[in-house]
This record gives structure tokens, sequence and C-alpha cells, in this order.
């Protein structure tokens, strides 16, 4: 699922792996903005913490950064409409994991927050 995937990503992270770059590299443009955008429990992004492990894996995470939202605008034009925060909770809420992770390629961003400041990670671990 996208959110084991993500958690992953953050684990090679944390190790300072290189080879995180080409299993990023693999994914499609919205998942990799969605996982570059997302924070772990101490508020970090994946650039964050590649930066404190691996240097040259965050100067290598920042350059795919750019390159795919070139590449994005490039492509669209513009970006797809981002789906609402309300539309991601009901899909966290559900369980359904296919809905979450189409949602997240369509721009949905996993960052928002609700009104106590809960994310989507939040929500699914409440349940």
């Amino acid at each position: 699922s996208f959110l084991a995937l993500m958690a992953k990503m953050f684990g090679w992270a944390a190790k300072g792996e290189t080879s995180l770059i080409s299993k990023l590299k693999n994914e499609e443009p919205h998942l990799k903005t969605a996982i570059m955008n997302a924070r772990n429990c101490r508020g970090m992004t994946l650039l964050q913490v590649a930066h404190s492990n691996n240097k040259e894996l965050s100067i290598q995470l920042a350059k795919l950064t750019i390159q795919d939202a070139v590449e994005c605008q490039t492509q669209n034009g513009t970006m797809a409409k981002q789906s609402t925060f309300q539309d991601l909770i009901a899909a966290v809420k559900d369980g359904n994991v296919d809905k979450l992770e189409t949602l997240l390629k369509q721009g949905g961003e996993v960052n928002s927050v609700d009104q106590r400041n809960g994310t989507l990670l939040h929500h699914a671990v409440d349940l």
C-alpha cells in the first residue's frame, strides 16, 4: 500500500541509502510528489531526513524533486484539481486504500490538517 511504501522510503532515508533514488524514480510523478511532501512523526520531510543522514542523498532527492516538477508542468500544463481533505479523510475512514491512492495520485495533499491539526496519518492511526 501507499502508506507502507512511504514508511519504507523514510526508513531508507534515515539509513542514508542511496538506492532510495532509483526506487523513487520508478514511482508515478504524483506519488513522488506525495512522498516528498509527506512528513514523519517529527514533522520532517523525506528530504530533511535524508539530509541529516546523507547529504549527497538529499542533493539527489532535491534534484529529482525539481526535475519532476518541471516534467509535470510540461506534460500537463497545470496540475490536476487537488482532492479535498474531506475526500481523503473519507477514504481513510472507509479503509479504501485504492481510493486513497487514486486521490493522492490526483494531487491530494498528504499533509493537509483538520481543525485540530490532525493529518491523514493521525486519522488512520485512530481507527
